[in-house]
């Protein structure tokens, strides 16, 4: 070994003195002897040419070093492949030198240092084959598989007795009386559950509960003897937390080091689980560990999901992966809560549906009864536990509902009846469970939380619960004929006695794969005494056939919002991140003249107040705490009463009001960390923290109207001037804007605008840009000065008209914009369009069901064709790989996919049903969809049944070279709806794009669906998403009633035969259904009339015009491709699905310049040799600009200097595969006094797609991203010349390393499905 690296080493040198000889010899060559003015100057630059030259032979080692890395990469995994999980160094002839120290990490791969530090190319070790846990081609084998459980369960209801949804419980006599008899524990879980708006605001109930609860906690807890407590929400926590005394937050910090308070999973809400995205469920899960980690220095062990309506495998996972052990949830669907209780199954190790390891199992625990409050907790009598429920005390005003229950003080006169009745309930409650061992054996751990909405807020209550339970537990731990264990505690302390019960070791999410530094190495989880379980509990149903399926849809106009201020919030991460990471920003000392480079010496460290980070996290510039807003008003609406839409109005208005906030609070820290990358990095940056720079492209008037868009002027349009010059009239010039040559004394007069385009994902979009602009007559180029293709169209009336508006015109172009690239394109207004211009084309649009004394036509439009409607004629718009043909009420009826010469037609008819309310005293709510019977079609004319009815409506039509549309209306305002397609290359061009405005204003229980009706044979099947995350196979029912078969839609839903698959992709959240063979529905909007009778105590009936957006994409199966087996619960989207919901999700943003016309206004030939992208990034200037010097020219005029800005920022050298996405980075500081190291999380998802199904790009094509994909990937190529070197494994949530830190152009390996989280290192930032 110690010869090999000799030999390593003497080649390195050799190498590096041939390269300092060829340089040497070149030296002279280039810059020979002489006396004269031009070897002078060149003696004088020879020193600073050598100095270039090392930059470039220091750049070649560390390429060097990267091929070298890579080969090292391929071969370890050639050889863990073929050693079957050995290690290189297994493989290896041992060490001469044992004392050698290995690289931090592991041995083997990749160990050499140079000069002492860690090699770059020191590798993670590859995934074994077969060790990632998603294997879609076998399905994942459990104990019980959620899928088969629905097809088998009866669903029936039959009276149960005291247990009125069970049966009636009852235990061995003498079970816990033998001498070897193990005794039964019981753990009182002593709880409040706050919801952060429902009833009444998230300040009202802080103001009127939630205080109080927090401070008879704080205040009693640490001298109740044996006191516990649990709090899951942290939003309400850190409002207490602000006004609390240093020592009320000292004796909280104590209870929870001491274990008396356990903070269960620590979100900023309890989340929603069915409409809320996997992003935004990380995101308030992320943003209280992080206040936990930062105010109390705690880490949560354990989730607590007691009230959202259906739970979700992807929290599950979410849990796991941010470090929990223990889960508990409660609110599941009577019949299955019934069933496993009866197999003893309420307790098992809950698996994700795409694992076949076991890897992401984590111990769960579903409460068997009704609810979470008292009555339904301490065993199956709700009458005897009622007894137990101390607020309940006579002269408190709370009584119990039940004939002959009523709570008494605990004497010593009743003492030993009541303990005897409490534990007769524990005793029953044990037997549900798999801890109850043999008859005699005894044994057994019992949950009984203590609690329910908002208790504890009054000392009175504190008091009487822990004081009479307190001698109930005396009594019964003092008696040992009883043989029982019973005490106040925590969840922790729960699973921790289950746990030491049932023989297993605690779980530990970090040693559990016995992989501690290889987070994403999945091998096969131990043998465990708890069941594994794969699948959902969708749809809740709490008794009878009350489906909790309506609140997928409730309030979808704030449904909508959310994913909006989901896709601006992640954005605004994404590019404060990357400033914050920005490397080579020159912020100089003061005392270093500003034209002159700046030595490293002399550059200002990380943690001086005028560093970078300093001045991004100042509160002066605000950015942060913008930011850290929007963070949470988006995180509060994932409450389970607030994307759900289950508040009172006024609490859904007050949740709109703060999403509107953080919206405007992101679009200002994305339009203020644009201008701060765009700006020349050799000019100092003085912030300008109220300077609007940019304009979003959409804005809102107030929290519940729909966006409007920023026109743009482009000047005096339609006027010709005289110029005055060199050159009379009639001289030819050529025009720099429009490219043609115009005639001296008839050139256009038009303005020049500048919008800058954000790609917030990690691949090359080629997509079309919407604009609003004042002139038909347009031209558009991008950065490079070339001009791309576009069109434009008129802008009409309202919602059913069909005149068009004056002075405003749609604008579209193509657009190509780099990954996570900034990138500027310039619209110019000309007063026509010569007739050689090929590249932007106006629209050819036809009105069809009007007169032309009826409309009115915009200028450039006088030619539109008007066609009085006369017999069923039928029509098509076409790209160059879809048509649609659509009937003669304008709504579709057939797609043809082109291939070439080849075309394959599919019917595909949408329409348009409602659905009324069931009449009786239960009948459809916020919650509940309890439909009165089958949907009624709704013609176009107004009418409803078959065809014929109805009377005609205007229909839009509009053709051109980038987008062809059709708009209908349906019993105007009620809908319109326009498909749409777009003739563009690649993902944004494989499908239709369907937008809906929907408006069921003044109409009386009215549930409006839309209905996509295909030939495709899926029988029974249906596939959704869970939370954007993953799919589930679903099958209709024949048992369950209508509401039954009806699912959450996140995003994404599909159907498919053996031949063709249809996925609906969904930009919100909704309900959907496949009622039928072939058909899709997914409902729009719901007003109801009437309260549900779930304590909202109101209907729905604040419905507002609600836009929706949806895309329809049909796929043709690869012959003799099958894909997963029928029985696998699971499926997977294509790549082009993938692709195409992330862009549906998260649109390039449009940015418009807002600086003051010039008449010399840049445009886009304006030269620009860097983009960000070289070797030394943001550091290397713009070559022939002249930089401002003094203060007062850098201040905010000096701002808008065009010289200054560069037209595009490209962050990224190598794009990621296809497979990988970005889901998220997230500044961790919150000041630049932060103890904790200054860092930048990073999380990444890897998506697994379906692979018989092309990609939907052609060969022709410049495919967006690489399907070549070993599961590797480099932050060093995703990020060269962003943040610092290094990289360090954590939890999701970032408060727990998983691993040593990495360079960062060391690959990281992540398993299919998975999602990987890291810290990037800012402290070494150059």
């Amino acid at each position: 070994m110690r010869l090999r690296r000799f030999t390593a080493l003497m080649g390195t040198a050799l190498i590096v003195a041939a390269c300092i000889s060829l340089y040497l010899t070149m030296d002279l060559t280039l810059f020979p002897g002489g006396d004269g003015p031009a070897s002078s100057d060149m003696q004088r630059n020879k020193w600073l040419h050598f100095e270039g030259k090392l930059k470039e032979l220091e750049e070649d080692i560390r390429r060097n070093h990267e091929t070298v890395g890579e080969i090292r990469a391929a071969i370890g995994s050639l050889v863990v492949v073929k050693g079957k999980g050995k290690g290189v160094d297994d493989l290896l002839p041992e060490h001469e030198d044992e004392g050698e120290e290995d690289f931090p990490g592991g041995r083997g791969v990749g160990g050499e240092t140079v000069d002492g530090e860690e090699a770059v190319g020191a590798l993670v070790p590859v995934p074994e084959v077969g060790t990632c846990a998603a294997n879609p081609e076998i399905p994942p084998k459990t104990d019980i598989q959620m899928l088969d459980v629905y097809k088998n369960l009866k669903f029936d209801n039959p009276d149960g007795g005291a247990w009125k949804q069970g049966w009636k419980v009852e235990y061995p006599h003498g079970h816990w009386d033998g001498r070897a008899a193990r005794p039964l524990k019981v753990f009182v879980v002593p709880h409040s559950h706050n919801d952060p708006g429902w009833i009444r605001t998230f300040e009202e109930y802080f103001s009127t509960q939630t205080r109080k609860i927090i401070n008879n906690m704080a205040g009693n807890i640490g001298s109740t003897p044996g006191g516990r407590f649990v709090w899951a929400e942290i939003s309400f926590l850190d409002l207490w937390w602000q006004g609390a005394s240093p020592e009320e937050r000292e004796r909280v910090k104590n209870a929870a080091n001491t274990g008396q308070l356990e903070i269960v999973t620590g979100g900023w809400v309890m989340t929603d689980e069915a409409a809320a995205h996997y992003y935004s469920m990380l995101a308030q899960l992320t943003e209280g560990h992080l206040w936990l980690e930062r105010n109390m220095q705690i880490k949560p062990k354990n989730g607590w999901s007691i009230d959202p309506f259906g739970v979700s495998p992807t929290m599950a996972y979410l849990l796991k992966k941010s470090g929990m052990k223990n889960m508990l949830v409660q609110r599941v669907h009577y019949s299955v809560k019934k069933l496993f209780a009866r197999e003893k199954t309420l307790e098992f190790r809950w698996r994700q549906t795409w694992d076949s390891s076991g890897r992401t199992d984590i111990l769960t625990h579903m409460m068997p009864f009704y609810s979470y409050d008292v009555p339904h907790t301490c065993g199956p009598d709700p009458r005897i536990c009622c007894q137990f429920d101390f607020k309940r005390l006579p002269g408190t005003g709370v009584t119990c509902p039940w004939r002959g229950s009523r709570a008494q003080p605990i004497t010593p006169d009743n003492v030993a009846q009541k303990s005897w009745l409490l534990l007769d309930q524990y005793r029953k409650k044990s037997m549900l469970f798999r801890t109850e061992r043999k008859p005699g054996a005894g044994g057994g751990v019992v949950l009984a939380p203590l609690g329910d909405d908002f208790r504890y807020d009054q000392a009175s209550e504190w008091k009487a619960q822990f004081s009479n339970y307190k001698m109930i537990f005396d009594y019964l731990n003092t008696s040992p004929n009883l043989n029982v264990q019973v005490q106040f505690g925590t969840l922790d302390e729960y699973f921790t006695a289950l746990r030491s019960e049932m023989g297993e070791a605690d779980d530990d999410s970090e040693t559990q794969t016995g992989n501690k530094h290889q987070p994403n190495v999945s091998p096969t989880a131990p043998a465990s005494a708890f069941p594994s379980l794969s699948g959902d509990f969708f749809t809740y149903a709490d008794r009878d056939d009350h489906y909790w399926s309506g609140y997928f849809t409730s309030r979808p106009f704030y449904k909508r919002m959310d994913r909006v201020l989901m896709a601006y919030l992640r954005a605004a991460e994404l590019l404060f991140s990357m400033a914050l990471g920005a490397r080579g920003r020159q912020v100089r000392r003061p005392d270093v003249p500003t034209p002159a480079p700046t030595p490293p010496s002399l550059l200002l460290p990380l943690s001086s107040p005028s560093s970078p980070v300093a001045r991004l996290l100042s509160s002066e510039w605000a950015l942060l705490s913008r930011l850290r807003k929007a963070r949470r008003w988006h995180s509060l609406f994932q409450h389970h009463d607030g994307i759900t839409g289950t508040a009172k109005d006024h609490v859904m208005n007050d949740y709109a009001q703060k999403m509107l906030e953080a919206i405007t609070g992101t679009q200002h820290v994305i339009q203020q960390c644009a201008h701060y990358l765009l700006t020349s990095p050799d000019v100092p940056y003085r912030p300008l923290p109220d300077q609007v720079f940019f304009s979003l492209d959409d804005a809102r008037r107030h929290h519940h109207s729909l966006p409007e868009k920023t026109p743009l002027d482009l000047g005096g349009v339609g006027r010709e001037k005289e110029e005055e010059g060199e050159g009379g009239p009639g001289e030819m010039r050529f025009d720099r804007w429009s490219g043609e040559k115009v005639t001296k004394g008839k050139e256009p007069v038009g303005k020049t605008k500048k919008v800058v385009l954000f790609n917030p994902l990690t691949w090359r979009r080629k997509t079309v840009i919407w604009l609003r602009v004042n002139t038909p007559y347009v031209i558009v180029k991008d950065w490079r000065g070339d001009q791309v293709q576009s069109q434009s169209g008129p802008v009409f009336e309202g919602n059913g008209a069909i005149g068009m508006v004056d002075g405003a015109y749609d604008l579209w172009f193509l657009a190509d914009v780099p990954p996570l690239a900034l990138a500027s394109y310039f619209v110019t207004g000309l007063p026509s369009m010569p007739e050689s211009e090929t590249y932007h084309t106006l629209s050819k649009v036809r009105l069809v069901g009007v007169t032309s004394s009826q409309i009115h036509l915009s200028r450039g439009f006088e030619n539109t064709e008007v066609i009085r409607r006369g017999g069923e004629e039928e029509f098509s718009i076409s790209s160059d790989r879809v048509s649609a043909a659509f009937g003669a009420s304008g709504f579709l009826k057939a797609v043809t996919l082109k291939d070439g010469a080849d075309s394959y037609p599919t019917p595909v008819h949408i329409d348009f049903a409602r659905y009324g309310a069931r009449p009786g005293t239960e009948r459809s709510g916020a919650y509940l969809f309890l439909p009165d019977g089958e949907a009624e079609v709704l013609l176009p004319g107004g009418g409803k049944g078959g065809p014929g009815g109805g009377m005609s409506t205007p229909i839009r039509i509009l053709q051109g070279s980038l987008i062809s549309s059709v708009t209908a209306f349906l019993m105007p305002p009620l809908l319109q709806h326009t498909v749409s397609l777009w003739n563009v290359p690649g993902v944004e061009g494989m499908g239709l794009e369907i937008a809906n405005v929907v408006n069921v204003s003044g109409r009386s229980n009215f549930e409006l669906v839309m209905r996509v009706s295909t030939n495709i044979r899926n029988k029974v099947e249906l596939f959704t998403d869970l939370n954007g995350f993953q799919m589930l196979r679903r099958r209709r029912l024949p048992r369950l009633p209508l509401q039954g078969n009806y699912y959450p839609l996140p995003s994404l839903a599909y159907i498919e035969d053996s031949s063709l698959r249809f996925s609906l992709l969904s930009a919100q959240a909704h309900g959907v259904a496949s009622l039928k063979e072939g058909q899709i529905e997914v409902m729009q909007d719901r007003r109801l009339d009437q309260d549900d009778n779930r304590g909202l105590g109101q209907g729905v009936l604040d419905n507002i015009p609600t836009p929706t957006f949806f895309r329809l994409i049909l796929e043709k199966r690869k012959k003799g491709c099958k894909g997963p087996p029928p029985e696998h619960p699971t499926g997977f989207p294509s790549v082009g699905v993938h692709l195409a919901l992330s862009s549906l999700l998260h649109p390039p943003l449009r940015l418009i310049w807002l600086a003051p016309d010039t008449p010399d206004s840049r445009g886009p030939g304006h030269g620009d040799a860097d983009n960000g992208r070289g070797a030394d990034g943001m550091a290397a200037g713009l070559a022939g600009v002249s930089v401002m010097e003094t203060p007062e020219e850098e201040e905010e005029a000096g701002a808008w200097v065009e010289e200054r800005m560069r037209a595009s920022f490209e962050p990224v050298r190598s794009a990621p595969t296809c497979d990988f996405h970005l889901v998220n980075l997230r500044v961790l500081s919150e000041s630049i006094h932060e103890k904790r190291p200054h860092g930048v999380g990073m999380v990444l998802h890897r998506l697994h797609a379906d692979s018989c199904f092309p990609t939907p790009w052609d060969v022709a094509d410049a495919a967006p991203c690489s399907l070549e994909s070993n599961g590797q990937l480099k932050v060093g190529d995703l990020f060269p010349t962003l943040f610092g070197d290094s990289l360090e494994p954590h939890t999701l949530t970032f408060i727990t390393s998983t691993g040593p830190a990495i360079d960062k152009r060391t690959p990281i390996s992540i398993c299919p499905m998975e999602l990987s989280a890291h810290v990037l290192d800012l402290s070494t930032q150059r």
